[in-house]
């Protein structure tokens, strides 16, 4: 059971939307997964039904582009691979921040690749540096949120 759950905590949720979609199929058709699993007459058009709403939704979510879009009043900026620990509150506090996205799709227009830096103007205020730690489907990152202290 432990190898089991070490396996799905790695795995993308598309395929695991996928992989559930067609054991909902298999049960659609066969009615039993090895004797373990078994689904009533009645039920096996609703369980064909689920399988597709899995299979279509985790498809949906590998073919949805990866974009870092700022959210609620946010603005962001990327200043590309660099050196993390150099990038300065006072730094941030100069750059000129927008509601552009930063391209993450898995191709050559990607900017989220690992070692990249982008700074974040938060709606309050706040500046954030926050550097791409490794790309694909779970993004991993670091970063750095600055109170902004205004002056007297």
């Amino acid at each position: 059971m432990a190898d089991l759950a070490s396996a799905l905590k790695d795995t993308p949720l598309p395929t695991i939307f996928v992989v559930a979609g067609i054991v909902f199929w298999l049960l659609a058709i066969a009615g039993s997964i090895a004797g373990k699993i078994t689904v009533l007459p009645g039920q096996q058009k609703t369980a064909g039904v689920v399988g597709t709403l899995f299979v279509v939704l985790g498809m949906m979510l590998y073919l949805v582009p990866g974009t870092m879009v700022p959210q609620g009043g946010a603005k962001i900026l990327n200043l590309g691979a660099g050196d993390f620990e150099s990038v300065s509150p006072a730094q941030l506090q100069k750059l000129e921040y927008s509601m552009v996205p930063i391209p993450g799709d898995d191709d050559n227009s990607n900017r989220l690749v690992s070692g990249d830096i982008f700074a974040v103007l938060t709606r309050s205020g706040n500046h954030s540096k926050v550097q791409v730690l490794s790309y694909g489907y779970n993004l991993q990152i670091q970063w750095i949120t600055y109170q902004t202290i205004a002056d007297h």
